[in-house]
């Protein structure tokens, strides 16, 4: 069927949903005319179902986007994120995937965000930053001056990037985590929650600690 909806939500995870509902309302200060597009069939194992937030939910495989609609990714990891944006990004020329920031963050003037980027409550931003595409930034963190969030990024609540660093793509960080300025994460790296990093952390690793070391590489 097609959507009559202006406001879509791609994805299933109850967690992500309730945050864009949560913000977008914070924004517009009414609840808004949105539908729920899951990229899976209910299950018994999914008892969550089309009563959440009162919202109507819509199975993957009846949703036409027949005229632009705003889509918000639904995914939590980087990986599924991704794997949304590549599922969805065949409609792209009825689709738009707009950042959504809540009203409570601090955002300078100078700063990049690119498509698809969520970022939650009470988070600063310094200028000169770069933000990748479907980067989630959680509640409470700071990012510091000249610093590079790389694609699909997950920064989590209370973690503090200080200035001129680089975090590759897929990168998930840690909540609590510390980085030193100057730091260079690379991409599909796992920083563990309250960890402090003070030298660079190379591709496909997993770091922990304070200071952060290296405990395994993963593919």
């Amino acid at each position: 069927m097609a959507t009559k909806q202006k406001w879509v939500i791609f994805g299933d995870n109850e967690y992500a949903i309730t945050m864009i509902f949560e913000t977008l309302y914070a924004i517009h200060k009414k609840s808004l005319e949105i539908s729920i597009v899951i990229n899976r069939k209910f299950t018994p194992q999914h008892p969550w179902n089309e009563d959440l937030h009162h919202i109507a939910m819509v199975n993957e495989e009846d949703f036409k986007a027949d005229r632009p609609v705003f889509a918000f990714l639904a995914g939590m990891s980087p990986d599924s994120r991704q794997f949304l944006w590549k599922r969805f990004d065949k409609d792209r020329d009825n689709i738009v995937l707009p950042s959504l920031i809540h009203p409570s963050v601090v955002l300078p003037y100078h700063i990049t965000i690119e498509e698809g980027v969520r970022i939650e409550p009470n988070v600063t931003i310094a200028p000169y930053v770069s933000v990748g595409k479907a980067a989630l930034i959680n509640r409470g963190a700071i990012i510091g001056h000249h610093t590079t969030i790389g694609d699909f990024v997950n920064i989590n609540p209370g973690a503090i990037i200080n200035g001129m660093c680089h975090i590759g793509a897929h990168t998930t960080i840690g909540a609590g985590t510390i980085i030193n300025d100057g730091v260079v994460i690379g991409s599909h790296c796992v920083i563990g929650s309250g960890s402090l990093v003070t030298k660079n952390i190379p591709d496909h690793t997993t770091a922990y600690g304070s200071p952060a070391k290296v405990i395994n590489t993963h593919s």
